[in-house]
């Protein structure tokens, strides 16, 4: 996945390159290139290392708060190894406002010696590997700039192999508009579409400079010995590759998704808890969990570490019944009864409307319902949103709406998306309440 985003090429996928940064600044409705895409933040992301060491000053300025002069404004500036475990994931919840901050990234081939001392050194055990960065956003014009300004300060800098001295800077890239991205295949479809051979060629090829864990090699060792596998081959990745590929079936590809979506499916019933769908506690720290990281990566590259952001998946009412998009449905947060955040960290949350299941935002007339908007609590101080194609015939709720497409009954899901998450999040003594299928518009 990590090798097929870098170079997937236009035709098939590749978005970034080595050593660059694209940054994506908002949103935009219909299938877009990022993976189930969020109006909270923009994004900046590219692919570092191969064999290179690799500077990054992410962030800081007097930017780091929002308008109200004291809220850190969330950011990440996660790192992942080329097997898409964080390997280091700075941000608002770790490091202090207004400081600049310096990371340098070194391969498993690179020197420690004369870098940059006021950067953090960050060893990646592979040569490949990507940072996902995120900053937040409001939405207005005026933010946007402000995040802009932010973005622009994230450079990528490639450093001597041999003697660490840095070369010339490169800025993000910055698009205004995720709609701009160019269409290409996504990384998953043309994994997925890889014939056999192809497929365990490049693996093996990646293997030279991206080694698997000792905890990989004893339990994938007896295999690779019986096949023949080869753990690092420029050319042929079997000993007797005519043998192996006359005893894998031809539909292989859809035998293996269909495999992974099973997966996907029995993980979304163990990890369900109020129809919503919660991640496990080890996401993005994958270790010797292959089921669940072909799962993540069948969606995308990479997942958050829960204590970053967590993502609760909302497929179905409380009743077990899929959404549908010209149905009404409501969810109430009781009095004290938000979804806790850590907000001196840039903390905060929002519900985001989905189709599904290519979990693309919808054409409606917003994206999402947060925090920070000007909701409106009932008297004994719960919150509800509504989830219908109609505003409520209360006018004063309509902040509480998010907007479902009235045009036909497409299934849909929403994502409750918890930014830097309370402790009640992370032991599990906080879940999210259930969707429940209105049966009248809401009064005053």
């Amino acid at each position: 996945m990590m090798d097929t985003t870098a170079y997937g090429g236009s035709d098939a996928g590749g978005s970034f390159g080595i050593n660059s940064l694209i940054a994506v600044l908002t949103a935009g409705a219909g299938p877009l290139p990022i993976v189930q895409y969020n109006t909270d933040t923009s994004y900046a992301a590219g692919i570092i290392l191969q064999s290179q060491p690799v500077q990054l000053p992410p962030h800081g300025s007097n930017h780091d708060v929002l308008s109200d002069g004291k809220t850190p404004r969330y950011w990440l500036a996660q790192a992942l190894d080329g097997w898409t475990n964080v390997i280091s994931n700075p941000g608002s919840r770790t490091l202090p406002v207004g400081t600049g901050h310096s990371f340098v990234y070194v391969g498993p081939k690179g020197s420690t010696n004369n870098l940059p001392k006021d950067a953090t050194v960050v060893k990646s055990p592979t040569d490949l590997a990507a940072v996902l960065g995120r900053v937040y956003t409001n939405g207005t014009d005026a933010d946007l700039e402000v995040t802009r300004q932010l973005i622009a300060q994230w450079t990528i800098t490639a450093l001597d192999m041999k003697t660490n001295a840095p070369g010339e800077a490169t800025p993000a890239v910055v698009v205004p508009n995720a709609e701009l991205l160019p269409k290409t295949t996504p990384p998953p479809q043309v994994v997925a579409e890889m014939s056999f051979i192809d497929y365990f060629t490049r693996a093996s090829a990646l293997l030279c400079s991206n080694p698997p864990t000792r905890e990989d090699l004893k339990l994938i060792g007896p295999d690779v010995r019986q096949l023949g596998f080869k753990l690092c081959s420029n050319s042929a990745p079997f000993k007797n590759g005519e043998m192996v590929q006359n005893c894998i079936p031809n539909d292989w590809n859809s035998i293996a998704a269909d495999h992974i979506e099973e997966l996907r499916l029995t993980m979304s019933k163990e990890n369900a808890v109020n129809s919503w769908v919660i991640a496990p506690p080890n996401i993005g720290d994958f270790g010797t969990d292959y089921d669940l990281r072909a799962v993540v990566a069948k969606i995308g590259i990479g997942a958050n570490k829960v204590e970053d952001a967590l993502y609760p998946s909302g497929q179905r009412d409380a009743t077990n019944a899929t959404l549908l998009s010209n149905t009404a449905y409501s969810i109430t947060f009781s009095s004290g009864q938000l979804p806790p955040h850590k907000s001196e960290s840039g903390g905060f949350w929002s519900l985001t409307y989905y189709y599904a299941p290519e979990v693309y935002l919808a054409h409606v007339e917003k994206f999402a319902v947060r925090s920070a908007d000007p909701l409106i609590f009932a008297d004994d101080g719960s919150l509800t949103v509504y989830i219908q194609p109609e505003a409520p015939a209360n006018a004063t709720l309509k902040p509480n709406w998010l907007p479902s497409s009235p045009s036909d009954s497409k299934e849909f899901s929403v994502t409750l998306r918890i930014y830097v998450p309370g402790e009640d999040v992370l032991n599990g003594g906080w879940v999210p309440p259930p969707i429940i299928k209105a049966t009248a518009d809401p009064e005053a």
